[in-house]
């Protein structure tokens, strides 16, 4: 079966090209009935450029059982360890470049839950089911980059300094409006607040939660 890879997408044609020669491939993949081809195509369109580029739609490439070109491709894309032949290093390599976008995957799944990350470039979260944007809403954006420059864990002075950008500590003055800034993180990134599994409570802060993988998309 034919795989999609332009040659667009690797000579460094105009994102415009590449956009249309996958746009041609999925033509003929759907014309001809080849699920495979039309994602392999997908993916191509999707990684032209950094404007059309959505970490989330990768994770759904990822997961794909029936394109394990692209499926493969994506995953190496997300900063998942994945064994490539040369034309899929080449192809990631490309996408790396046209998109301005390195993934790291921070934290292992050890669940069944679908995989989530955090977007610096976008100031957005992707989900399983939505993306939440945090453009205005700085605040929380910064909680959540601090648990992750912090390897995935933080105790809350370390959080408090970093997120509000002060020096000092005070648990009677900075705990409530701590509290409350994770309430509203987890309104908004979690599937049900009240029994968060993607930003967690530890002993001595927060932490990302392990019930599914945790990435970062960095420019880069």
């Amino acid at each position: 079966m034919p795989v999609a890879r332009p040659r667009e997408l690797l000579s460094g044609a105009p994102a415009s090209a590449v956009k249309l020669s996958a746009a041609a491939l999925a033509v003929v993949a759907k014309e001809r009935g080849f699920a495979p081809l039309e994602i392999e195509a997908e993916l191509v369109a999707l990684v032209a450029d950094e404007e059309r580029f959505a970490a989330g739609r990768l994770e759904v490439i990822a997961a794909s059982t029936i394109a394990p070109v692209a499926a493969r491709r994506a995953r190496a894309l997300l900063g998942e360890p994945t064994r490539l032949d040369r034309i899929d290093e080449a192809v990631v390599a490309a996408a790396q470049r046209r998109t301005g976008c390195r993934i790291t995957t921070m934290v292992t799944s050890a669940g069944r839950g679908g995989a989530w990350g955090i977007d610096e470039r976008t100031r957005s979260v992707w989900l399983p089911d939505r993306a939440c944007s945090f453009a205005d809403r700085p605040l929380l954006f910064r909680i959540l980059r601090a648990v992750a420059d912090a390897d995935g864990a933080i105790d809350k002075e370390a959080l408090v300094h970093r997120a509000w950008e002060q020096r000092d500590y005070h648990p009677l003055r900075d705990d409530p409006r701590l509290h409350t800034a994770i309430r509203t993180l987890r309104r908004l990134i979690e599937d049900d607040p009240a029994r968060p599994t993607r930003l967690v409570t530890t002993d001595v802060g927060y932490a990302l939660g392990r019930d599914a993988a945790a990435r970062r998309a960095r420019s880069g």
